[in-house]
């Protein structure tokens, strides 16, 4: 996913995404995971051959990359994320801990 808006709002479209995963794992039905990966750097909408928009930009190569090294029901974060997101979102009550591993923090959700 490919979100414009403020920076905040994707952390919280993200846990939203994965705490819903996790009610539906725990309805029995068949197993879902998710993985997330969220970077801030500009990005630009274009339409393709088709004349569809498309989104291009390194942002989007960056979050494959942590999305790739995320566990199951994981979010991962860059620092240019993390930096660029209000105190009150990095401090939230939904996010469980917050542990710095290699170049990303990780933001695990139980």
């Amino acid at each position: 996913i490919a979100y414009m808006g403020p920076p905040e709002h994707a952390m919280l479209v993200a846990t939203n995404i994965i705490n819903e995963i996790i009610a539906a794992n725990k309805q029995g039905l068949a197993p879902l995971f998710g993985r997330i990966g969220i970077h801030s750097e500009p990005a630009r909408e274009l339409n393709d051959f088709i004349d569809q928009p498309n989104i291009i930009g390194n942002g989007i190569n960056r979050a494959q990359q942590l999305m790739n090294n995320a566990k199951l029901n994981e979010i991962i974060v860059s620092h240019s994320y993390y930096e660029n997101v209000p105190q009150s979102i990095q401090h939230d009550s939904m996010i469980q801990s917050l542990i710095m591993k290699i170049n990303c923090l990780i933001i695990k959700l139980i």
